[in-house]
């Protein structure tokens, strides 16, 4: 890269100088506001629908429903909980027939469920799996722990040898 000698460099400084004010000046009168005349509505002025023709078309689609395929209103009012019924009484849930069979492997264990319901004889599950709407949480050695919406069940298994 060749040298510039020292005055040169100063004479490059200067016009880079009178450039940078020469932009703050120029972007300065760009951005002031100005003064702009809007034109005057009067009450003569054309309007572009007909605010009676309007309420028809708001009442003729409220009462249609566009976006329901019976094109009629809901049943049920939008935000109202969804209460399952109670169970019946002396109804089992589904969880009280699941059993524990075993668990196999080594890190991860899986388990062997029997009692699902929907499923075969035994199922083998693992952690993350879905059984009769409860969550397998962990399995170890000894049990495995399930969690359901409002409970959490804990099933363990007695070796006996023989």
């Amino acid at each position: 890269m060749p040298r510039v000698d020292r005055r040169t460099e100063r004479v490059l400084w200067g016009i880079t100088g009178v450039l940078a004010v020469v932009t703050a000046i120029a972007l300065h009168k760009s951005v002031t506001p100005r003064a702009v005349s809007r034109p005057v509505l009067s009450s003569s002025t054309v309007s572009m629908f007909d605010p009676d023709s309007l309420a028809v078309v708001a009442e003729r689609t409220a009462a249609h429903d566009l976006f329901r395929l019976e094109r009629q209103p809901a049943t049920l009012a939008f935000g109202t909980p969804d209460v399952p019924p109670p169970p019946a009484p002396g109804a089992q849930t589904p969880f009280q027939s699941l059993a524990l069979r075993g668990v196999v492997g080594g890190p991860p264990w899986q388990a062997i469920f029997s009692g699902v319901p929907n499923r075969g004889d035994n199922v083998v599950a693992r952690v993350g799996d879905t059984l009769a709407g409860l969550r397998v949480i962990r399995v170890r050695q000894d049990g495995v722990v399930l969690r359901g919406r409002d409970t959490v069940v804990s099933l363990t298994f007695t070796r006996t040898w023989q």
